[in-house]
C-alpha cells in the first residue's frame, strides 16, 4: 500500500515536506521552512517535524531520495536541518536552478552536499518509485511537477504552479506531457491550490514590468525595488526597466545577491556588465541614475530594506526624492511587518508604491480555479482533494 504523509502539515502555506511510502521504502518530496507569526517571539523560522522519518529509519525503512519541485525557501531551505536530524546519506535531486539554490542554502548552514540535476525527459528510479519531472510555470524559473509511479499506481505531485501563457523566459508549461500522463492513468493528484478561490486566470508574470515602468517613471532620486529574492523573472524585468530609464543597478541583501549571481552564472538572468554596480560603489552614481534591488520585501526586522528605512544600514539610506517599490505580496503572517515598514517610509515623506496602490506590481504565482480546472481535466485523476489549502492531499491506496 502506498501512503502520503505531509510532515509539514497541510493547513498552512509553508514547511512543505511530503513522504511517499510503500512498505519500507520512502521517497521525500521537498523540504522547506515556514515563517513565524507574532505569537512566536524570538523564532526565526520553522522546520517540518522529521520525527516520523527518524522513527521509520530506526525501524529499518529505507529513504531512497529527496526530490525538489522548485527553489522557493518553503520547499528547500529546511534541508540542512532535516538532514542533520535524520542523519543518513540520501541523494537529492532537483532542476538546475533549484539544485543550485538548495546547495547555497545548505552551505550557508554548514552542510556541503551535492544536489544532482534532473535529466529532462528522463525517469529516475528509487526502489519501487519511478520519478519523472515535468516543466511547469510558477513565479520562479525551473519549476517542476513530479510524476511518481508506484506499485499501486501513478501519483501526480503538482506543487506550486500557474499556467502562464507568456512566461518571461519563453518556456511554457509542458501541458502536452501532462495530458499524456492523464491518458496513462493517474491514481491520485496532490495539487497546489493556494489561489483556487480566484475564478479568473492569474495574470502573466511578464505583465509586472509595465507596472514597474509606470512607478519608476519621473523619479528624481534613486529607486529601490524590493521583491522576493528568488523572483528571478521579476528581477529581470526590474533590470530591463532600469535600463530603459538609464539607471545603473545595484543589489543589496545576502539572499538577493546570492540568487542573482547564481542565475547570472547559469544564463537565467541577463544584466549587462556595464550596468551592474558594486554596492560599495553606489556613492559614485548620481541618485537619479541608480536603481537598487534590495532584500526585505516582507518587512523582516534586520533585513536590508528595513535597516535602510530606519537609518541603520551602513551602505544605503533613503530620503525625500527617492522612491521605494514593493513588487511582492505579504506572506501570510508577515502583514504587520510589511505595513509597519510602509508606514515608516510614508512618515518620512518618501514615496512608496505597493500592490494595494498599483495591483500590477504583483501577480500571483499560483493557479486560479480556471487553471486548476484545466490541470485536472488533463490529468483525470481517480482521487483528488480540492479543499482550499496549500497542497490538496487525497489519501490513496490501491
Amino acid at each position: 500500500m502506498t501512503k502520503i504523509f505531509p510532515l509539514g502539515g497541510i493547513s498552512g502555506v509553508t514547511k512543505n515536506l511530503f513522504v511517499y511510502e510503500h512498505n519500507d521504502d520512502m521517497l521525500v518530496v521537498d523540504c522547506g521552512i515556514g515563517f513565524p507569526d507574532e505569537t512566536m517571539p524570538g523564532v526565526e523560522f520553522l522546520i517540518p517535524d522529521s520525527q516520523y522519518l527518524q522513527d521509520r529509519l530506526a525501524q529499518g525503512a529505507t529513504l531512497h531520495a529527496i526530490v525538489l519541485s522548485h527553489g522557493h525557501d518553503d520547499h528547500i531551505a529546511a534541508l540542512p536541518y532535516v538532514l542533520r536530524e535524520i542523519d543518513v546519506d540520501v541523494p537529492i535531486f532537483g532542476s538546475p536552478l533549484t539544485a543550485e539554490f538548495a546547495m547555497t542554502r545548505m552551505a550557508d548552514n554548514g552542510v556541503e552536499k551535492e544536489v544532482q540535476y534532473f535529466e529532462d525527459d528522463g525517469v529516475l528510479e528509487f526502489g519501487p518509485f519511478q520519478v519523472e519531472n515535468i516543466r511547469i510555470t510558477h513565479s520562479i524559473p525551473d519549476t517542476r511537477h513530479l510524476v511518481i509511479r508506484t506499485p499501486d499506481g501513478v501519483f501526480y505531485h503538482g506543487s506550486d504552479f500557474k499556467l502562464d501563457l507568456t512566461p518571461v523566459d519563453g518556456i511554457p508549461s509542458d501541458l502536452q506531457r501532462v495530458a499524456e500522463i492523464g491518458r496513462e492513468g493517474v491514481l491520485c493528484a496532490a495539487i497546489d491550490c493556494l489561489r483556487i478561490e480566484r475564478p479568473l486566470p492569474a495574470a502573466s508574470e511578464s505583465s509586472v514590468g509595465a507596472a514597474i515602468r509606470e512607478e519608476m517613471r519621473d523619479v528624481e532620486g534613486k529607486v529601490l525595488v524590493t521583491l522576493m529574492s528568488s523572483s528571478i523573472h521579476r528581477i529581470q524585468q526590474a533590470v530591463d526597466v532600469a535600463a530603459e530609464y538609464g539607471r545603473k543597478v545595484a543589489f543589496i541583501g545576502r539572499s538577493v545577491e546570492q540568487n542573482v549571481n547564481t542565475a547570472m552564472n547559469m544564463g537565467l538572468l541577463d544584466i549587462p556588465q556595464d550596468m551592474k554596480v558594486n554596492k560599495r560603489r553606489m556613492d559614485d552614481i548620481p541618485d537619479s541614475e541608480l536603481c537598487v534591488i534590495i532584500a526585505g520585501s516582507q518587512g523582516q526586522p534586520g533585513s536590508s530594506l528595513v535597516r535602510a528605512v530606519f537609518g541603520s544600514h551602513r551602505m544605503i539610506s533613503v530620503s525625500k526624492g527617492d522612491k521605494i517599490i514593493f513588487s511582492s505580496d505579504a506572506i501570510p503572517g508577515s502583514e504587520k511587518d510589511v505595513y509597519r515598514t510602509i508606514n515608516r517610509i510614508a512618515s518620512q515623506g518618501i514615496e512608496v508604491a505597493y500592490a494595494e496602490m498599483n495591483p500590477g506590481l504583483h501577480v500571483s504565482g499560483h493557479a486560479s480555479e480556471y487553471e486548476q480546472m484545466i490541470l485536472l481535466h488533463l490529468l483525470q485523476p481517480e482521487y483528488v482533494s480540492r479543499s482550499v489549502v496549500r497542497i490538496a492531499i487525497a489519501s490513496c491506496s490501491a
